[in-house]
């Protein structure tokens, strides 16, 4: 199996080449204004990760992502896996991403013009954003979840989970308002009006909900992030990551998502990807749009694997 810890080391000339090193991001970063990418980008241009003293993880709008430089990532259509996207939903995402020395964080905008987040009904889907890493720098192999040999690692933003995470529990009534229910077995003692999903977990009766008896992820109770880490061996292989230290935050005004997504520059799970400043890897990026029923591979990916250069 490959190492994934082991990254891609750069030759000065190179990271000059790709405008990565630090002093090159900041002039490129004081160049160009925050939400203003440059629509000239060709489709293999390195995604540059500019070094600040924080990575503000939790703020999308924080003064410290303007170091970051703008840059227009194309997405395409989806036939390699079921459900297919033929065409993406939206031409592009604007991407910045920075660094600290510890934290990796992208901040990711792109337009939507229907707020979808929430999944309480089966015809309910959200909207989300991911970024994959893998080895290596810009491998086009690598771009459809990693490989059985080489895993990548993806960072999920989630629109339905960061609602739960402002505090705005989805449930039955949400779905079906004008629902009646005498009572929830085994749950006798409590009003219908008050279950929730949390009530079957305190009366340890959550065998009566399986996502939530099986630990998925989706059927949680409570949330802290809405980001969640996944690693992949290719198509069919996603899997939640134990460790789950990364962290984001997405908000949404006037027709447009801004997410940001984090994690530690050090792997902490089997599989997970190590990145070290001054090396270069492999990235790429996907959105889900849920007023047009993306859930799963039916997503806008995009267009090409891009190689992701670390300032010292």
């Amino acid at each position: 199996m490959t190492d994934t810890s082991a990254p891609t080391r750069l030759s000065r000339r190179r990271l000059l080449t790709e405008g990565a090193v630090a002093g090159g991001v900041a002039l490129a970063a004081a160049s160009c204004a925050m939400n203003d990418p440059d629509p000239m980008s060709p489709k293999d241009r390195a995604v540059e990760v500019a070094r600040v003293d924080q990575v503000p993880a939790d703020d999308p709008h924080s003064r410290n992502w303007k170091y970051g430089y703008a840059m227009r990532i194309e997405l395409d259509g989806q036939l390699m896996a079921n459900p297919q996207r033929p065409t993406p939903s939206q031409p592009y995402l604007t991407v910045q991403a920075i660094h600290d020395g510890n934290r990796i964080g992208f901040r990711i905008e792109w337009e939507d013009p229907d707020e979808s987040n929430s999944t309480s009904h089966v015809n309910w889907f959200r909207d989300g954003v991911a970024v994959l890493l893998a080895p290596g720098a810009g491998d086009e192999a690598l771009r459809t979840m990693g490989s059985k040999d080489t895993p990548a690692t993806i960072l999920q933003w989630k629109a339905d989970w960061q609602r739960q995470v402002n505090g705005d529990m989805q449930w039955i009534p949400q779905a079906f308002p004008n629902t009646a229910v005498d009572y929830y077995p085994p749950l006798y003692q409590t009003k219908p009006k008050d279950v929730t999903p949390k009530s079957y977990e305190e009366a340890k009766a959550s065998q009566w909900l399986p996502g939530m008896a099986v630990g998925n992820p989706n059927a949680a109770t409570a949330r802290t992030s809405s980001i969640e880490k996944l690693t992949a061996h290719s198509f069919g292989t996603l899997a939640s990551c134990p460790t789950q230290n990364c962290s984001g935050r997405g908000t949404y005004a006037d027709g447009r998502w801004v997410a940001t997504l984090s994690k530690p520059l050090t792997a902490t799970d089997p599989d997970e990807l190590s990145l070290s400043p001054g090396s270069a890897y492999t990235c790429a990026f996907a959105m889900w749009t849920g007023s047009q029923g993306d859930s799963g591979s039916k997503k806008s990916p995009s267009k090409t694997a891009h190689t992701l250069v670390l300032a010292s």
